[in-house]
């Protein structure tokens, strides 16, 4: 999260997928999936606009 002014924040989100052996980090490759995405940020607006009185 990063504010972007008085009443406004940036959200970025990101996901990684880790594979392990023998507790060792073989690769690394960032997850794009834009519906699990999107229904994240609906939830945050949700959750947003019940909190106004």
């Amino acid at each position: 999260m990063a504010p972007l002014g008085s009443d406004s924040t940036e959200v970025r989100i990101d996901a990684l997928r880790t594979d392990f052996e023998n507790g060792n980090t073989l690769s690394r490759t960032p997850l794009s999936n834009r519906y699990l995405n999107y229904s994240i940020f609906d939830a945050i607006d949700e959750e947003y606009k019940s909190s106004i009185p």
